[in-house]
């Protein structure tokens, strides 16, 4: 049997095996999935998603497992993450541009659009969020130093009232 016992999970066929990912164990939405083997009829777990998450849509696109929107206890999400068993990691994709749950998924092969949204344009992702991270913490570090500067200069300017008062007196 299963390790985990889910409601309002998603499962693929991938390489053969079964994939049982995220849902609802009756407490919270999970992240954690299994991959059910017939030919030796076990269960193995596999890493967890970043997001939990439950009534989502999942796919095979490229190679790779798309868990997509769902629901994770609070509000409906539109994350996107994809699963390479090759290194046996997740990575976070391409977000839906709105919020979706109780979706499902299929893949048309020849939309134009399709791949935007595959393994092969995740560096370039990568590299933009890395890109904008380096900016925020550029900026949070001037503003400290902005900060840090003017109390100084306050504390100075503190100083050289009370000498001017003590050298006046």
């Amino acid at each position: 049997p299963m390790r985990s016992r889910r409601s309002g999970v998603s499962c693929v066929g991938y390489h053969g095996c079964l994939y049982v990912i995220g849902g609802f164990n009756g407490i919270s939405r999970m992240c954690s999935g299994e991959k059910y083997n017939p030919v030796n009829n076990s269960w193995t777990p596999i890493p967890d998603m970043y997001n939990p998450r439950s009534n989502f849509a999942i796919e095979v696109i490229d190679d790779m497992i798309f868990t997509i929107g769902g629901f994770n206890g609070v509000t409906t999400i539109y994350h996107v993450e994809c699963y390479d068993d090759k290194p046996n990691e997740w990575y976070e994709a391409t977000d839906m541009n709105i919020y979706r749950s109780a979706l499902s998924a299929s893949v048309i092969m020849g939309l134009p659009n399709v791949r935007d949204y595959i393994h092969q344009h995740r560096d370039r992702l990568m590299e933009e969020k890395r890109q904008k991270l380096l900016l925020l913490e550029t900026q949070r570090t001037v503003q400290t130093r902005t900060i840090h500067n003017s109390q100084m200069q306050a504390v100075l300017n503190q100083d050289n009232i009370n000498n001017n008062n003590n050298n006046n007196s």
